[in-house]
């Protein structure tokens, strides 16, 4: 699983950075790059500011994910931060639970990557228009951003709930 969300978030970043190569010199000199709530544009770059912000948020997002996964292990028990660490990170426990932590940290990585690709290409086809306009409206979005990390929270206190005392079932 590791190896898999690796390589996908490797080739996710690799189709963000060939997106932004090739809609660069398909979009004007000056970017919308900010949109109020209407989806109507407040904020504009230069074209190579916005290339290079595109670029550069990318690959920020995927060595800090990449990183973090990988300096998960070494990382000492009393600064990891999970519910019920003392039983999670004992050391019969500890391999699995980092391995864990770090597949979601490359899955969270993954979906960082998705997300940048649809919303760099909602401004690309906004800039297209005679009046730059995103047709992303931000309410909607957000609602699914806000379910989305609710899920996520919900995962991550099932996967480390309260362990059962041994030979007792789970209720």
């Amino acid at each position: 699983m590791k190896r898999t969300a690796q390589w996908l978030l490797l080739a996710l970043v690799v189709a963000s950075l060939a997106q932004a190569a090739w809609q660069h010199a398909r979009l004007p000199e000056r970017v919308a790059t900010h949109f109020d709530l209407e989806g109507k544009a407040n904020g504009w770059m230069a074209r190579d500011t916005h290339t290079a912000f595109h670029a550069g948020t990318v690959l920020f997002i995927a060595t800090l994910m990449f990183g973090l996964a990988r300096f998960l292990p070494k990382l000492p028990n009393q600064y990891v931060n999970l519910p019920h660490r003392e039983h999670w990170l004992a050391p019969e426990r500890r391999v699995a639970t980092i391995k864990w932590m770090a597949g979601l940290l490359l899955g969270l990585g993954c979906i960082c990557q998705i997300v940048f690709l649809f919303i760099f290409q909602q401004v690309y086809e906004a800039n297209l228009m005679p009046v730059p306009s995103l047709p992303l409206k931000a309410v909607p979005f957000s609602i699914g951003m806000f379910v989305f990390i609710a899920g996520l929270v919900a995962l991550i206190l099932y996967r480390f709930r309260r362990p059962s005392p041994i030979g007792q079932p789970r209720h």
